[in-house]
């Protein structure tokens, strides 16, 4: 099970309150963004930092990326059912039997799909999901509802990360210094 994205610059952990009024430990990490100076995506997403070329001009699919290439099947969760792997042109993926039964349940418990982390990736068995937040953003309440279902699933608190970002003037993800 990964814990920490491991090519952040930080670690650490955050206490979110749970709907129930009951805290959760959860980890962060935290990355580093160019901005991008190439080619510009034809369409943003709700004015999101672009941080990457149009295939994946978003850091939730910066993170898609890292993660495919560390064996996990890995999306963008952008509307109910729909699994982005890549901007321009749009690419999904279709989940793993299982993953996609899990994501359904947690779904399910919590009153539909509102409230999904950003990104849902599924290695050997074991699921992650990562919410990605720039500065000034929060852990929205649909958020913490979504959380507080997975774990009554029994869900492990360690399949949830929060990738706290920040933007930098260059050209390329920051490397982690560990």
């Amino acid at each position: 099970m990964i814990t920490e994205l491991p090519w952040a610059v930080g670690q650490g952990a955050k206490e979110l309150a749970l709907p129930s009024g009951t805290t959760v430990s959860i980890s962060v990490s935290r990355l580093r963004f160019s901005a991008w100076s190439g080619v510009q995506p034809r369409s943003r997403w709700n004015n999101k930092p672009v941080v990457g070329p149009p295939q994946r001009p978003f850091a939730e699919l910066a993170i898609v990326g890292q993660l495919s290439e560390r064996g996990w099947v890995s999306a963008w969760v952008t509307y109910p059912g729909k699994f982005r792997t890549s901007w321009e042109p749009r690419g999904y993926t279709v989940l793993p039997e299982k993953a996609a039964q899990l994501f359904q349940r947690v779904s399910e418990r919590v009153g539909g799909p509102s409230g999904a982390w950003d990104v849902y990736a599924w290695k050997n068995g074991e699921p992650l999901f990562v919410e990605v937040k720039w500065p000034g953003d929060v852990v929205r309440e649909s958020q913490r509802r979504w959380l507080a279902a997975a774990l009554d699933l029994k869900i492990a608190g360690e399949s949830f990360i929060v990738a706290e970002c920040e933007q930098l003037p260059n050209n390329r993800m920051e490397p982690s210094r560990r």
